[in-house]
């Protein structure tokens, strides 16, 4: 709900557009595999259906994380149809990536890591990043929220 605004923006701007939630059980122990499954399905049964459909990802907290996760399972066509992804409050962000903005969306130099990134490093686990092409292609910004600062990347 947080976002209504900003997709019905969008959908207003956007011949066709339409919305669609990506359902998965949010909680604590951060698992996205499902809405993941969802998520890769729903693109690549739309480029199938549709080849010239695009989309836009746009992912919040844990949502993130699911977008981000499951970008490195996306295939040639389907990261040629995301025109972008939009990452609000990613428990895994790492300061100098070229995708990192403040909410002005200007580039955020701040040193702030998301929350998961600590525990990730302490316990030896992969940080999950996008792909290089992707991050670097223009298409993904990394919105740190102004309370970042106080509460380690969210």
């Amino acid at each position: 709900m947080m976002f209504q605004t900003l997709v019905s923006r969008v959908l207003q701007n956007t011949t066709g557009g339409l919305s669609q939630p990506i359902l998965y059980p949010a909680g604590p122990a951060q698992n996205t595999s499902s809405g993941q499954e969802y998520l890769l399905h729903a693109i690549s049964t739309g480029i199938q259906a549709c080849p010239d459909q695009k989309y836009v990802l746009l992912g919040y907290s844990q949502g993130a994380s699911l977008v981000l996760q499951a970008s490195s399972r996306l295939g040639k066509k389907a990261l040629e149809a995301i025109k972008a992804i939009i990452l609000v409050g990613n428990p895994y962000r790492i300061p100098g990536k070229s995708a990192n903005v403040d909410s002005h969306g200007n580039t955020d130099a701040r040193g702030n890591n998301g929350m998961f990134v600590t525990q990730a490093i302490t316990s030896n686990t992969p940080i999950p990043q996008f792909p290089e092409s992707l991050e670097k292609s223009g298409k993904v910004l990394d919105y740190c929220l102004e309370v970042c600062d106080n509460l380690s990347g969210i």
